[in-house]
């Protein structure tokens, strides 16, 4: 019995040892008898291990989505690596021909203005086209032709698009907003009875208009062998950028060409080619330059390379071309008696400041044209006496200084001094300084 007892209490001794070395050995990771629990594996090697799983068991679907994937990617960066859309600039000097140029199509680089000659509704400036397809042209055409005094000698006679137009009041035959007013302006500065120099004065313009249209209403019914004018007007270009798409020097010729026509139907008198007026696309008027470049959208509509060049000139600033424009029909009427430039984009050009700061971006002022391309009433006030005292000083030559008329061996060019002072109106229009230095 006692036998029993010690040796069970010497196997519970042991055991006793067995759990307290068990107990020791938790408490010394380090050991070599201790088993830790398996980590499980990182996530993305669970997911690899699902891919891998799935194309061992659907090779065919896997090697399939793999080689689209593949086909996307490369079409991406194809699309990416072309080229991005961008203004074509004019390269030519077109300042020096002759005014018997015969005006080759074929001398032209690019038609459009953001390169080629297929992408934009640019009209053959060496065609004369009409626009009888829009309601109320001819109608407008008709009564121009109609209001030709042939027993009338008339000082000046303007020629154009929208700008010559409104000086009747009208828009394709309909009558403007504010069309009774600006007309009303236009017979104030030019009418003989409203003024101590008689000027009898014509406008023949219908709104929309290219060069190209312009040109055909002159060779049919707006320019009769019994018109007489001393001075012709040219306003035209704008409706070929921005309507057209045409390229810079698709317009520059596209007017040379107008005018060319009126100079060899009229060798007796003047001929003025006024510049393209400034137009913005944004909201406040900035002319501050925006990016040219246009992407091809990766999802959706594909769009043609028409379509994107619409879209392009809709999105871009046209004042970099109205300058480059300008700036080539400025040395081309230098270098012709005949044929002079006059510029009025400064009339409607500001820019924000205060007593600290100047913004170095040029603005269009609302007050002179709230749409920031047409004129409004008080802008037809204050480019109508601009052009009044630039025919004085063409025709009359009235001043002593004649510093609005600068003389460059055969070539005249129209320097603008501050014109005068914004009319005045009793619709409260914004009143102000109205004028450019040059």
């Amino acid at each position: 019995m006692s036998a029993s007892n010690k040796n069970g209490s010497g196997k519970r001794k042991e055991g006793g040892t067995n759990m307290v070395s068990m107990e020791m050995e938790s408490l010394h990771p380090g050991s070599t008898t201790v088993r830790r629990a398996q980590q499980p594996p990182h996530f993305l090697t669970q997911i690899w291990m699902l891919i891998k799983l799935n194309i061992e068991s659907y090779p065919k679907i896997f090697s399939t989505i793999g080689l689209l994937c593949l086909a996307f990617f490369m079409y991406v960066a194809v699309e990416y690596s072309k080229p991005q859309m961008s203004r074509h600039k004019m390269v030519e000097d077109y300042s020096k021909i002759k005014l018997d140029y015969d005006f080759k199509a074929t001398q032209i680089d690019n038609w459009c203005l953001f390169g080629g000659d297929n992408a934009c509704r640019c009209e053959d400036f060496t065609e004369p086209i009409p626009r009888d397809e829009v309601k109320g042209w001819l109608d407008s055409h008709e009564a121009n032709k109609a209001s030709i005094d042939p027993a009338k000698e008339y000082d000046i006679v303007f020629l154009g698009d929208d700008l010559v137009e409104a000086r009747n009041g009208k828009f394709l035959g309909m009558d403007l907003p504010d069309g009774a007013r600006i007309k009303q302006s236009f017979v104030d500065t030019f009418g003989a009875e409203n003024n101590d120099v008689e000027i009898n004065a014509l406008a023949l313009g219908i709104g929309g208009d290219s060069s190209t249209n312009l040109l055909w209403r002159i060779s049919h019914g707006e320019m009769p062998k019994q018109l007489y004018s001393k001075l012709f007007w040219i306003s035209i270009g704008t409706n070929d950028l921005a309507r057209g798409g045409c390229s810079e020097e698709a317009t520059v010729l596209g007017i040379l060409r107008v005018a060319e026509e009126v100079y060899y139907n009229n060798p007796g008198s003047d001929v003025v080619i006024q510049g393209i007026l400034p137009r913005s696309s944004r909201s406040d008027g900035s002319l501050a330059p925006t990016p040219t470049a246009s992407r091809i959208p990766l999802f959706g509509k594909k769009l043609s390379s028409k379509q994107q060049s619409e879209a392009a000139r809709r999105n871009f600033q046209l004042w970099p071309s109205i300058k480059a424009i300008n700036k080539e029909l400025e040395d081309f009427c230098t270098n012709h008696g005949k044929i002079i430039y006059f510029d009025a984009s400064a009339l409607f050009l500001g820019s924000m400041s205060n007593s600290l700061y100047r913004s170095k971006s040029e603005q269009i002022m609302a007050e002179l044209m709230p749409n920031y391309v047409n004129p409004s009433v008080n802008g037809h006030k204050i480019l109508n006496k601009a052009i009044q005292q630039e025919y004085i000083n063409i025709v009359l030559d009235e001043h002593e200084e004649n510093d609005i008329e600068e003389k460059t061996g055969s070539g005249r060019r129209a320097l603008l001094r501050v014109a005068s002072s914004a009319p005045e109106d009793s619709n409260n229009d914004s009143d102000g300084d109205g004028g450019v230095v040059r």
